[in-house]
């Protein structure tokens, strides 16, 4: 007996709203600003794929998903900095923020191995920012940021819930909630930190010509995906660049290139078969690019 095909139809999901914006600042110097926002943002809903009825052979999914899923919304709260100091061979800025996330959505997974996109509930993010630029002398200079980032899923829907406790495979085996009370899941995909480093050197020689060169480094912290099971964690990994280039005035440029100066095989995210059904056996993960290293000229007519 051949398997009973998928149902057809269309889908349709709109929606429309407004975002505004509140901006507060305050300079007690010329070369310090401090500053407090609150925005509103909101992202449409969207149609799920289609996927095998309830009990429907090979695959026996025993649940369905919903045709559609709404929308998302955030408010953003921040408060932060601005600093120029030296003369501004350094710069400092920083900000504390703070999100709630109304109605956010995330992936779950059907027990035969289909994902879907639902409301999973709200939720929170937070966390601090910080950025400096300093100019060490005239031809050298650096730069480097960072972030910690807090990402919960803290007030899980009910059919979220059902799905933490009762459909959500952990790698390790078990549900990744043994009970609803206290139940709460991060936010997939959202690095719990991040951070990038650079260093900068230019140089006139000879008449009319400037050498510079970069080498930076670009830090993404764990998170958190899935594919048949849910709560994968990725590993954190490093990205290495460099780069030296000539420039004649703004005529024109060359540069050599290398990115990825390591080869840094980088484990990126899991949940990369939306197209078909996951196979628990199997976590096709996604990688960055390998070692590309090339030359690139610019000409200005």
């Amino acid at each position: 007996m051949s398997p009973t095909p998928p149902p057809s139809g269309r889908t349709s999901a709109s929606d429309s709203g407004y975002n505004p914006r509140i901006d507060l600042s305050y300079m007690p110097t010329p070369d310090l600003t401090t500053y407090i926002s609150a925005s509103k943002g909101f992202r449409p809903g969207g149609a799920n794929i289609i996927t095998p009825p309830p009990g429907t052979a090979p695959l026996y999914c025993t649940a369905g998903a919903g045709p559609s899923f709404g929308p998302d919304s955030v408010w953003d709260y921040e408060i932060g900095e601005k600093a120029k100091l030296f003369d501004n061979w350094l710069t400092v800025n920083s900000d504390f923020y703070y999100i709630k996330w109304t109605g956010i959505q995330q992936t779950l997974l059907l027990a035969c191995g289909y994902e879907y996109e639902a409301n999973a509930g709200n939720a929170r993010s937070f966390g601090p920012e910080l950025e400096i630029n300093a100019k060490l002398s005239d031809n050298w200079q650096i730069s480097l940021s960072g972030t910690y980032t807090d990402a919960r899923v803290t007030q899980p829907n009910a059919a979220f819930l059902t799905f933490l406790t009762t459909s959500a495979p952990t790698p390790g085996g078990g549900q990744f909630c043994k009970t609803t009370i206290g139940c709460t899941a991060p936010i997939l995909n959202v690095p719990k930190d991040a951070g990038s480093f650079a260093v900068l050197y230019s140089t006139p020689i000879m008449q009319n010509y400037q050498l510079n060169g970069r080498l930076s480094a670009t830090y993404t912290g764990s998170s958190f995906d899935e594919a048949f099971d849910y709560g994968i964690p990725l590993p954190s990994y490093t990205i290495v660049a460099a780069r030296l280039g000539l420039a004649s005035g703004d005529k024109w440029s060359a540069s050599l290139f290398v990115d990825n100066l390591t080869n840094k095989v980088a484990l990126m995210t899991a949940n990369n078969t939306s197209f078909q059904y996951n196979i628990q056996s199997l976590v096709r993960y996604t990688t960055n690019q390998p070692r590309t290293f090339g030359t690139q000229i610019n000409y200005h007519f």
